[in-house]
C-alpha cells in the first residue's frame, strides 16, 4: 500500500515539472522562432495562391535578390513591416521592395514594380527578441505608381480590436520540406478574444500585439512571412510577427496589432524623409 501511494505521489509530481517545462519551453520557443529573420523555409502552411491584384499592397522586401520579409503598402512610397526583420540588415538601402506579383520569379510580368529603400524607423519600444512593439516603417524612392496590382491598404482606425476571421498572405513553399517556389499564398485564421491570447503565451502578451490560428487546425504562418499582413474587415489588421513552429494545431501565431499604431503611423505617413526626426531610424 505504501508503495502505491508513493509511486502515485512520484506520477503526480512528474506531471507538475512537465507542465512548467512545457510553458518554459513554449516562451523559449517563440523567441527562438521570431529572430530567424533570414529563414531556411518560408511558406504559408495550408494555404492556396493569390491571384495577381488580390493582394496590390503586399510587397517582397529583398537583400541581393532574396526574399527576407513580407511588407505592406499604405501609401505609394510608406511601407509598414515588421522591425525584427529590419534588425539584421546592416545598410537598409541594401533593401529592393517588389510590388505587383505573385510570383517572385516571373521577372517579366508588366505589373511588376521595383523600388529602393531610403529611410526606416522601426517603434521606439521594440526590443530586438521580444514581440511586443515589433513595427516598423519604411520610405522607397521612387514612388510605386498605382495601378491596378499596386496599390495601399487601409489602416485601422486607432482602438480597433481585431476579432472574427482574417486572412495572411506570403510568399513562399506549402510545406514544411518543400522547395520554395516564391509564389503568393493566403490562408484564413481565426482571431483569438485577448483572454484567449494570454492564456497561450502568459504574461509576455501585451495590448500591442493579438493571437490567431487556423480554422483548420494547421493553417498558419512561418519564418519568412514575417512582416506580411493579417488582413480584416479590409483593414491591415496585423503584421506577422512570431509563433511557435509551424502549422502546429495546439499553438498560435502572434501578430502586432496595427490598430494600436495607428497614430504613430500617420505622423509619418505623409512626410518628405529629408524633414523626419531620425531618433529611431536603424
Amino acid at each position: 500500500m505504501t508503495l502505491i501511494l508513493f509511486i502515485s505521489l512520484l506520477f503526480n509530481l512528474l506531471n507538475i515539472i512537465h507542465s512548467r517545462t512545457t510553458v518554459e519551453e513554449k516562451i523559449e520557443k517563440v523567441s527562438v522562432h521570431k529572430l530567424f529573420i533570414v529563414p531556411d523555409v518560408s511558406y504559408i502552411v495550408d494555404g492556396s495562391n493569390a491571384k495577381l491584384g488580390q493582394y496590390p499592397f503586399m510587397v517582397s522586401l529583398q537583400v541581393e535578390g532574396a526574399h527576407i520579409c513580407g511588407g505592406n503598402l499604405v501609401n505609394m512610397n510608406t511601407i509598414v513591416t515588421a522591425a525584427h526583420c529590419l534588425s539584421k540588415v546592416s545598410d537598409l538601402s541594401r533593401i529592393i521592395v517588389v510590388a505587383g506579383v505573385v510570383n517572385l520569379n516571373d521577372y517579366s510580368s508588366v505589373s511588376r514594380q521595383t523600388s529602393r529603400v531610403v529611410w526606416g524607423l522601426a517603434h521606439k519600444d521594440f526590443v530586438y527578441g521580444l514581440w511586443q512593439s515589433d513595427i516598423a516603417l519604411l520610405k522607397v524612392r521612387p514612388s510605386f505608381e498605382e495601378t491596378l496590382f499596386v496599390s495601399s491598404i487601409r489602416l485601422p482606425p486607432q482602438g480597433y480590436e481585431p476579432l472574427g476571421i482574417g486572412t495572411v498572405v506570403g510568399f513562399g513553399a506549402t510545406a514544411a520540406g518543400r522547395p520554395i517556389n516564391d509564389k503568393l499564398m493566403k490562408t484564413m485564421l481565426s482571431i483569438f478574444p485577448y483572454d484567449k491570447c494570454r492564456y497561450y503565451y502568459g504574461q509576455e502578451i501585451d495590448d500591442t500585439v493579438f493571437c490567431a490560428d487556423g480554422l483548420l487546425g494547421t493553417a498558419d504562418t512561418c519564418q519568412g512571412d514575417s512582416g506580411g499582413p493579417l488582413i480584416c474587415n479590409n483593414y491591415l489588421c496585423g503584421i506577422i510577427a512570431a509563433g511557435i513552429g509551424c502549422g502546429n494545431p495546439d499553438e498560435a501565431g502572434i501578430y502586432t496589432k496595427v490598430s494600436h499604431f495607428t497614430n504613430w503611423i500617420n505622423t509619418y505617413l505623409n512626410t518628405e524623409v529629408m524633414l523626419i526626426d531620425d531618433e529611431n531610424i536603424f
